[in-house]
């Protein structure tokens, strides 16, 4: 569709313009996320878990994913929502952003 209407000289923006931004967080030992599963965790709106890094691993996080201290967050947000998930997530996870 959007080809199609491009061809025709319709200028055409799927979803919205909003800019994304990644952020990176480490889960430090005793935060609130440790040892938890991803289903269990109540996540700040406008936000996405990624992706989990563990070691050299990468995890595409499911619902019975269970994170551990050391592991890093891989989180998507719009740019005009990055303080707030940042401060958000930084309380969540112990940690400072990297």
């Amino acid at each position: 569709m959007e080809r199609i209407l491009h061809k025709q000289g319709e200028s055409v923006v799927i979803g919205n313009e909003k800019h994304t931004s990644i952020l990176e967080f480490a889960v430090c030992m005793g935060s609130k996320l440790d040892g938890k599963q991803i289903k269990e965790i109540l996540w700040p709106t406008h936000c996405l878990l990624v992706a989990v890094k563990r070691g050299e691993q990468e995890i595409l996080p499911k619902g019975d994913t269970i994170i551990y201290p050391g592991d890093y967050l891989i989180v998507l947000t719009n740019e005009d929502r990055v303080a707030k998930i940042n401060d958000a997530l930084i309380e969540m996870t112990g940690s400072c952003e990297i």
